[in-house]
């Protein structure tokens, strides 16, 4: 029988990849949330500035950074314990991104570091085989490239087939219809608990 040699998987940190998908879903969340450009980037730029304070506090304490690491330690990578993690880069980009970037763009940069990380290094691991720079895989990064075109593409058909509403468009809508339905909803509601009691 002739072997062929097969190349060493690493392990698939499956909290890490979870963990990126929840902290992008929430950023997504606040961009979408949050009254205005103004929120946004004082939530970002106060996000990135705990996290920095936090590496320096790292630095100078190394109870703290164990304490730290303890607490993170499913999702941070070893070489983590004394570099700048991934979540401080993290923050740093969603408050240049809150700075500088459309929101549209935003939205995108975000989900494609929530969706688009986890699956490159997900397929990067398992079925990685041409090995690129710094233990990348060609085929990890083809993954990365696939689910950013994905998530474009999905994007900008969802935002070009909704239809855009006029202001008195919405007015209309919110005064005429769904205050009436929502005294309707309460009426209903109100006569229920009367008459079906607790």
């Amino acid at each position: 029988a002739l072997a062929v040699p097969v190349p060493s998987v690493r392990p698939t940190n499956y909290t890490r990849s979870l963990f990126h998908v929840f902290c992008g879903v929430a950023s997504l969340s606040l961009v979408r949330v949050l009254p205005g450009r103004s929120w946004l980037i004082g939530v970002s730029l106060s996000f990135a500035a705990a996290a920095w304070t936090m590496e320096i506090v790292r630095r100078k304490s190394g109870w703290f950074n164990e304490r730290i690491m303890r607490l993170f330690g499913k999702v941070a990578h070893p070489h983590e314990r004394y570099r700048v993690n991934s979540s401080t880069w993290y923050t740093s980009a969603l408050a240049l991104l809150a700075l500088f970037a459309p929101l549209p763009a935003a939205e995108i940069a975000v989900i494609v570091l929530a969706f688009a990380d986890p699956a490159a290094a997900l397929v990067g691991r398992r079925h990685g085989r041409t090995r690129l720079r710094a233990g990348r895989s060609l085929e990890g990064t083809l993954a990365f490239f696939a689910k950013v075109c994905f998530f474009i593409f999905l994007f900008m058909w969802i935002r070009w087939t909704l239809p855009r509403f006029r202001y008195d468009q919405l007015m209309h809508l919110g005064w005429k219809s769904l205050i009436p339905l929502a005294i309707f909803n309460m009426l209903l509601t109100g006569a229920g608990v009367l008459y079906f009691g607790k």
